[in-house]
């Protein structure tokens, strides 16, 4: 077996990707009142959860493409994800500013303020988890078993 690398099926590495997408959005609402150390080990598991999903979502689209649509295929991935990071960014954002205050501060926060904006960002966290767990599921349950690494 020497030289041989495991693989795991692209649905059950995209649904443990899921996983750590929900585990790091749980560890954010948490890490919201704990401090940066906190909220930047739930943005590596994050990020280790979105890449994982992001590369196999990638190599299953191409893998799916007839040979001479390979590229077609490829930019319609890099699209998506880019409509998808925009779309995010927007969203979370406008979740979050409407969820703590209505205008904001001419100066200093007030510790009233702050305790709302750590509400709303928990808030948001906790929604995206539900959001992104049943986005990711659905997902991850679409792909084949498919071992493939790489385009055809």
């Amino acid at each position: 077996m020497a030289g041989r690398t495991l693989r795991a099926p692209h649905r059950t590495a995209c649904l443990t990707g899921a996983v750590l997408l929900a585990v790091s959005l749980l560890g954010m609402a948490w890490a919201v009142e704990h401090g940066y150390p906190a909220i930047a080990v739930a943005m590596v598991v994050l990020t280790t959860g979105l890449r994982i999903i992001m590369t196999i979502c990638a190599v299953a689209l191409v893998e799916a493409m007839p040979a001479n649509r390979t590229s077609i295929g490829a930019a319609l991935n890099d699209t998506a994800q880019e409509v998808g990071s925009s779309l995010g960014t927007a969203i979370v954002g406008t979740m979050i500013a409407a969820l703590v205050t209505s205008t904001l501060p001419a100066g200093v926060w007030t510790s009233e303020l702050v305790h709302s904006s750590s509400s709303g960002e928990r808030t948001t966290y906790l929604v995206l988890v539900g959001v992104v767990g049943v986005l990711a599921t659905y997902g991850a349950l679409s792909l084949t078993d498919s071992r493939a690494t790489d385009a055809p």
